[in-house]
């Protein structure tokens, strides 16, 4: 199996039609909502597939892979979901790491683990093993209600330890604007955490730097266990957003593909991006943002992608008329 099978896709599909099925599939497998042995494994192999194939590097990292490698990852990826992984498994496709990184790694091989991510296991399999900042500082919670910046996580992918299901997680979702991430705002909510049967209410101040915040054992407790504090900041469904690059996917009819159309681009607080009569047979289909609305921080593109199925009946309709 590969990840376009995981995903239920073509080779050839979009974007767009890979965030469908991603989000059909998330909802089918959520241990919330699936009571099956194996729901929380496809879940996950769901929600790690689709972070490689909706970011154009990786999944043309991925495509350019030999056959073994491929099977080689989802073998790794396969161990680290079902906690079968160990530290001579992952270190054995490495030959460019040094001994210090080595025993740095070995001795903190869990937070490792605990931290890394798709992207990071691609790499592994090519021989290269990622670098990371490792610690083990744990923050005394007594007469602290206020959690800001310094303890949290941002990651653009998130790590696939904490994609596993855990009653003890904390999981919210949030929408945000483009202005917010271009601005970098941040946001102020305040959760209630449930430690040992007690509800205790936390506030947590973050900066819009990166698409997920993680507030790691800032979750529920119960005894020696805990929950981390997930969260996930959403934009409207045909915007992509990683690292420093924002991408907006817009159909278009064919004929706007041939005559053009005018584009208005939301982008928050009632500000827009208007172009008007792009013709994309002869202007292109991905169109620079930048050049429109100045953004020194972002890479903003938009990507446009044709309406059309793929039929037989629409094939001898176009070689008909057009040919």
């Amino acid at each position: 199996m590969n990840l376009y099978e995981i995903l239920e896709i073509d080779h050839s599909a979009s974007e767009i039609e890979i965030k469908k099925s991603y989000l059909r599939l998330v909802k089918l497998y959520h241990p919330d909502k699936n009571n099956s042995s194996d729901s929380n494994e496809k879940f996950m192999k769901v929600q790690s597939a689709y972070e490689i194939l909706i970011n154009e590097k990786l999944r043309n990292n991925y495509i350019k892979m030999p056959d073994e490698e491929k099977q080689t990852f989802l073998d790794i990826l396969d161990k680290i979901i079902n906690n079968k992984i160990n530290f001579c498994d992952l270190i054995k496709y490495c030959n460019n790491i040094e001994e210090i990184d080595i025993n740095h790694i070995e001795n903190n091989f869990m937070e490792f683990l605990k931290k890394i991510n798709v992207d990071e296991v691609l790499n592994i399999v090519k021989g290269f093993f990622p670098k990371k900042k490792l610690n083990n500082i744990i923050y005394s919670e007594s007469d602290i209600d206020i959690y800001d910046d310094n303890y949290a996580d941002f990651y653009d992918i998130l790590p696939i330890s904490f994609q596993k299901y855990n009653k003890l997680d904390i999981k919210i979702e949030l929408n945000i604007t483009l202005n917010d991430i271009f601005n970098c705002n941040k946001k102020k909510i305040k959760i209630k955490r449930n430690i040992n049967n007690e509800s205790i209410t936390c506030t947590f101040i973050f900066t819009i730097t990166n698409p997920y915040i993680i507030y790691s054992n800032y979750g529920d407790v119960l005894d020696i266990d805990t929950g981390d504090l997930i969260i996930k900041l959403n934009l409207p469904n045909n915007l992509y957003w990683n690292n420093n690059t924002i991408l907006i996917s817009k159909l278009m009819t064919l004929y706007e593909m041939i005559y053009g159309l005018n584009l208005k681009i939301d982008i928050g607080d009632n500000k827009n991006v208007i172009i008007d009569n792009w013709i994309p047979c002869k202007d292109g289909l991905i169109i620079d943002l930048n050049n429109y609305y100045f953004i020194n921080s972002h890479k903003f593109i938009l990507k446009l992608f044709l309406d059309w199925n793929d039929t037989l009946e629409n094939k001898e309709l176009l070689k008909r008329y057009f040919s």
